[in-house]
């Protein structure tokens, strides 16, 4: 049987134990790591919303809680702002360097949308656009 005194020991709040998320001022700074920041610009620039990025990187913390709103746009503000011009720019450099060489379904994709280019479809549509009109007087359906 636990006594009254052991389970007070056992406390996280009791003055004693040490929490190793816990600083001398509160919990630490949450500091991200280089794969953290690399997964966070690809994912920036996938076009993943910040909130399923954030749940993500979910971190053992105290509460079991996901990183906050805030301390994820403060610890990866370079990365939010930089990371869909990156992934942009890496798309369109490949993509050129595809065209150049060759690549069919690039260059079509280049005409299309830098270019302006479009196909032209046509399509010969025989219909009689007349609408038929009952006349209840009559008990006609002639073409009107």
């Amino acid at each position: 049987m636990t006594t009254i005194a052991e389970m007070v020991v056992a406390s996280p709040n009791f003055a004693g134990y040490k929490n190793p998320d816990m600083g001398k001022r509160g919990p630490q700074p949450f500091k991200p790591t280089e794969q953290e920041r690399q997964d966070v610009i690809a994912m920036i620039g996938g076009g993943i919303p910040q909130e399923a990025i954030r749940r993500y990187l979910h971190r053992a913390r105290p509460d079991g809680g996901p990183i906050s709103e805030n301390t994820f746009r403060k610890a990866f503000r370079a990365e939010i702002a930089s990371g869909g011009g990156d992934a942009n720019g890496k798309m369109a450099v490949t993509l050129f360097a595809k065209a150049l060489g060759g690549d069919t379904t690039a260059l079509i994709w280049w005409t299309k949308t830098r270019m302006g280019w479009r196909e032209l479809i046509r399509h010969d549509v025989d219909v009689d656009l007349r609408a038929r009109v009952y006349r209840p007087d009559t008990d006609d359906t002639s073409l009107g």
